[in-house]
């Protein structure tokens, strides 16, 4: 059985295009393609469309790498986030976050970052529950094991790690905070 699949298709395909967006030069727009074997979709676009960056009109899939793009999602992380003062490192022990550098700053080297603010930071220190432990331990094993394991097990376990996670106390990573901004500069 043969089928023409052209005799099938529409002439003409109205198309709303947005700011940044164009026709996909594969498919012409209509997000496939007819060849011998039937209707394919097109591996380009998929919906007959292009997005291109606003900034450097390279063709993107979701968001651009390029340097403009990247500085516009950091400000508008930066508009949604909380101004606090510079004590608020210093309070909390935290470093700066230099979003457009990408480097980590003390606060006595905070005046090195490339812009006037900075991101705060998040610290994580090392953190050991023996309930978590336990329970991991035993959850491919038989229920029997997990139910002769009572409160005092657990109990004697978590203080041999806290003892243990103090001497590791001063070992810290930090996460940037996009939800608090720093001004550094001119305050």
């Amino acid at each position: 059985m043969e089928i023409n699949y052209k005799d099938k298709l529409p002439d003409t395909l109205v198309r709303e295009l947005k700011e940044n967006q164009e026709l996909c030069p594969d498919c012409e727009g209509r997000g496939f393609n007819v060849d011998e074997d039937g209707i394919i979709i097109c591996r380009r676009c998929r919906d007959g469309i292009i997005k291109k960056c606003g900034y450097c009109g390279e063709e993107i899939k979701s968001i651009c790498s390029c340097k403009e793009s990247q500085e516009e999602r950091i400000l508008k992380k930066k508009e949604d986030a909380t101004k606090r003062p510079l004590g608020y490192l210093v309070e909390n022990q935290l470093l700066g976050f230099d979003p457009f550098g990408k480097t980590y700053l003390p606060v006595q080297d905070i005046r090195l970052a490339t812009s006037d603010w900075v991101f705060a930071t998040k610290a994580q220190t090392l953190d050991l529950d023996a309930y978590t432990i336990f329970e991991d331990a035993c959850h491919h094993l038989h229920e029997s094991v997990w139910d002769s394991i009572n409160g005092e097990d657990i109990d004697g376990l978590q203080k041999h790690l806290d003892k243990f996670i103090e001497r590791f106390q001063n070992h810290k990573t930090y996460y940037p905070d996009e939800t608090i901004w720093i001004p550094i500069k001119g305050e």
